[in-house]
């Protein structure tokens, strides 16, 4: 039983164009760990410039060999950023990634707002397309989980206190 079956190695490079013909750098955040399984459109890389926020994926399956940057670091168009052993993932790790949840690709808007109020994304019901969870579904379940504690904590209980002698 075999983890990975590696076959070749990939590089990961900031996009040709940093969300603009006049951008010319940005500050790279990163998503993932050298050594770490990941699967093709998993989030390796967020690149914030001054025009836009960039999520950056993998293209392939594999595992992450070697970083040449560093979490804040400057980066430019083009630049590599990454090296991916590609090649399968063990048959074992996909299936628990199918099962989770959370993986989905919910509106960014929704996530800040479960990640502010520290909402588990299960807890949420999607209504959007394939069960995304949109803004409007947090916003409604907050509402909902608020109403019943307003409920159950209404009256004080009174507190009778004895003196000592």
């Amino acid at each position: 039983c075999r983890s990975y079956f590696m076959s070749k190695i990939i590089e990961v490079r900031a996009p040709k164009t940093l969300g603009g013909e006049s951008v010319t750098e940005g500050i790279v955040k990163i998503k993932k760990n050298i050594g770490e399984a990941i699967k093709v459109d998993d989030l390796i890389f967020e690149i914030e410039t001054d025009k836009t926020a960039l999520e950056l994926t993998a293209e392939a399956s594999g595992q992450i060999t070697e970083f040449f940057v560093k979490e804040d670091d400057i980066i430019s168009p083009d630049q590599l950023l990454a090296k991916l052993a590609a090649g399968e993932v063990e048959e074992e790790v996909k299936k628990e990634d199918k099962g989770e949840g959370p993986d989905k690709k919910d509106a960014p808007s929704a996530r800040k707002i479960m990640e502010e109020n520290a909402i588990s994304a299960e807890n949420v019901k999607g209504t959007g397309m394939g069960g995304r969870i949109t803004k409007a579904d947090v916003i409604d379940h907050m509402s909902k989980a608020e109403q019943p504690s307003v409920k159950q904590y209404e009256s004080p209980k009174s507190v009778v206190s004895g003196e000592r002698r």
